[in-house]
């Protein structure tokens, strides 16, 4: 079901909401997932009365087929709604912001569809006082091709998401500098030093490649690197240890395909 009634003081199904349509956009580190809602009147003892909604997503299948996980609160988009005359119709958005960690969680126990249950409860100004309103839970399914366009409308298609468990500097010492820069970035980006943090990053990869910041390779040396490589694979054989080089040196200069974009989010 895509509709649950709203049940005001004493007066049951005072208000019929109806989940019409789920969108998405892209936010600075977060996908939005905005839910349009229809509100029906149906009793007069709900005209005036304002809905302030106190209301939250979850979704639903993580961890078993019909288990709900509380995901995100639902807040208003831009206005609070007013009950009408009986028949009135109004139309208002819910909005969830999720992070990146919680869609990967979503698309990984995703079996086609994708299926949410919003809880609608909140708070409304009635006869001088204010008082809760109640409404059964709304389960809505967004079918796959649907879905699928939601990731591409909140960015998610764009960037693919690796986690590696971060390695123990005492078991791997040749990794304790890569991994001292890497802790570096990270407060750096914390603090909002994004310049900083590429710059330490890039001495993180270069720690790993093996090469001190000061003496990195350019990108014409590893051009000719691979093409050595390549004149020479025909009279002898190219182990994986120099294989694993050329790949550390090519995934190091790789600005040439890939964008890496940091958008300094500064509040009006």
């Amino acid at each position: 079901m895509n509709e649950t009634l709203v049940h005001i003081g004493t007066q049951p199904g005072a208000v019929r909401l109806v989940v019409t349509q789920v969108t998405g956009a892209q936010g600075v580190g977060l996908a939005r997932l905005m839910f349009n809602i229809e509100i029906t009147t149906k009793h007069s003892l709900a005209k005036g009365c304002p809905l302030l909604f106190n209301a939250r997503l979850e979704v639903l299948g993580l961890g078993g087929p019909d288990r709900a996980m509380p995901f995100a609160a639902l807040k208003l988009l831009d206005r609070v709604p007013v009950v009408q005359d009986v028949g009135a119709h109004d139309a208002i958005t819910l909005v969830a912001d999720i992070d990146d960690r919680q869609l990967q969680i979503m698309e990984e126990h995703r079996d086609g569809a994708q299926r949410f249950r919003l809880w609608l409860p909140g708070m409304t100004f009635r006869e001088g006082r204010h008082e809760p309103f109640y409404a059964t839970n709304v389960d809505y399914t967004v079918s796959q091709s649907d879905w699928i366009a939601i990731l591409e409308q909140v960015g998610y298609t764009r960037r693919f998401l690796v986690e590696l468990e971060l390695p123990n500097p005492q078991s791997n010492p040749k990794l304790a500098e890569a991994i001292g820069y890497f802790g570096e970035a990270r407060r750096r980006y914390m603090q909002g030093e994004w310049r900083h943090c590429v710059e330490s990053l890039r001495q993180c990869v270069a720690a790993i490649v093996g090469k001190k910041p000061d003496d990195e390779d350019e990108l014409s040396d590893v051009q000719a690197a691979l093409k050595e490589a390549r004149n020479s694979k025909a009279s002898e054989r190219i182990g994986y240890e120099r294989r694993g080089e050329l790949i550390h040196q090519t995934l190091k200069f790789s600005e040439e395909t890939v964008e890496l974009e940091i958008v300094d989010h500064q509040p009006a």
